[in-house]
């Protein structure tokens, strides 16, 4: 019978495996930060008025954990439940 993995608080199990999409996100950013990971085609870009048409892992990656710092600060961590609304 295997031992049940243990999820660290960057998101990967003891054994390296991404056991969250946030741990998944790392392990990929540490890999390839500098490639594209998002890229919308031109005439979305221009639909959603985005001013980016790309992101890479290591940009999401900041992203991604700005805003999770940003949650903290406000009160919210584990067991909490956020919605992310686009009011474009």
């Amino acid at each position: 019978m295997m031992a049940a993995q243990q999820e660290t608080s960057a998101g990967e199990s003891q054994r390296g495996a991404a056991a969250s999409p946030y741990g998944l996100l790392r392990i990929r950013a540490q890999r390839f930060a500098g490639h594209d990971l998002l890229v919308l085609p031109e005439g979305v870009r221009l639909l959603w008025d985005a001013a980016r048409a790309s992101w890479t892992y290591g940009r999401t990656l900041a992203l991604v954990d700005g805003l999770a710092a940003r949650y903290l600060e406000a009160g919210y961590g584990r067991g909490h439940r956020v919605a992310l609304l686009n009011h474009g």
